[in-house]
């Protein structure tokens, strides 16, 4: 009877164990999941950031590189302007010379003397 009872607490302590182990295990599982779990949900958060900051950056240098091609156009622009404005002021003092000023002494003999 002794030796009976004995077996029955070794087995139902075995059986204690395994069900311990078995919770243990099932809790170890969950943890896992939920950490998986966890670390997808933070890559694809990252991975939206470094998407959205990529694209931020690529907008930027496109909203730059826009302003400085219009700069080198604008700049460009008032190159071309500063010189037909020399080339208009040039004019405009050649006719004012040759019109306003009346002839020249050197040039023509009948200028006054």
């Amino acid at each position: 009877m002794n030796q009976e009872k004995n077996t029955n607490d070794i087995n139902y302590t075995k059986i204690s164990l395994l069900e311990n182990i078995d919770t243990i295990k099932r809790a170890f599982d969950n943890e896992v999941i939920s950490l998986r779990k966890s670390l997808a949900d933070n890559l694809e958060s990252i991975m939206r950031t470094v998407i959205d900051t990529s694209n931020n950056a690529e907008t930027r240098f496109t909203s730059l590189l826009t302003r400085k091609t219009d700069k080198i156009k604008i700049d460009s622009d008032a190159n071309q302007i500063k010189q037909i404005a020399h080339v208009v002021d040039k004019g405009t003092h050649d006719w004012v010379v040759e019109n306003l000023r009346g002839p020249s002494i050197n040039n023509n003999p009948q200028a006054p003397q």
